[in-house]
């Protein structure tokens, strides 16, 4: 069968097309967040349940961390759908590698949960997390080159600013590898925090042209 260019052929098709991509995106991304859950287990032996949770203390961090980091792409990915009204063969691929790199977040989840305190289970998370972001950023950039593929009236300003935010969180997660080799706990703690700040100061600063954010 020969692949679909699409893009451009109607609105009507592009609806239809737009759509199959966003119902397989949401069920990758609540696969995903179901699979986290898989690296517990309830060990019999232990006196309490105190302790028992307290051994699992790395997995919980690391599932409370991938919750939060796949839920702030699946949030960017929402957001960047929303100005998206075309697709063509090159976004369609793009997403699914996007997709694939999620799907496999639980795995590294589970490596940093079981090694918390080792710099390989940390560096590992970070280079997924990494390429998670890069192939996200690049969905965006490919959609918005040129505006072809978004939705007509975008503001440019907005779309520019757009482009850079996507780059933030992977830059974090690749500028944090030097500090894993010293600390991974802190490398932990500038995932969290550094995304975070950047949420709230962004708007602020950065898109005060774009009245829909």
């Amino acid at each position: 069968m020969e692949e679909d260019e699409g893009g451009g052929r109607g609105n009507r098709d592009d609806e239809i097309g737009l759509s199959r991509v966003l119902a397989l995106s949401d069920g990758v991304f609540a696969i995903a967040l179901t699979l986290l859950v898989l690296q517990f287990a309830v060990r019999v032996k232990t006196p309490t349940v105190g302790t028992m949770l307290l051994d699992q203390g790395g997995k919980l961090l690391a599932y409370a961390l991938s919750v939060y980091v796949i839920g702030r792409y699946w949030v960017a990915h929402h957001a960047a759908f929303l100005r998206i009204e075309r697709w063509d063969t090159q976004l369609l691929w793009l997403n699914l590698i996007f997709l694939g790199l999620i799907a496999f977040l639980p795995f590294p989840t589970a490596v940093l949960g079981e090694h918390p305190d080792e710099i390989g289970g940390s560096l590992f998370y970070a280079a997924t997390v990494s390429a998670v972001g890069l192939v996200s950023s690049a969905v965006w950039w490919h959609a918005s080159r040129g505006h072809r593929l978004l939705r007509p009236g975008m503001n440019r300003q907005a779309v520019r600013s757009a482009r850079i935010r996507s780059l933030s969180s992977p830059m974090v997660f690749i500028a944090s590898m030097p500090i894993i080799l010293v600390s991974p706990p802190v490398a932990w703690g500038i995932w969290i925090a550094v995304p975070f700040v950047l949420r709230l100061v962004w708007p602020r600063v950065f898109e005060r042209a774009d009245p829909r954010r």
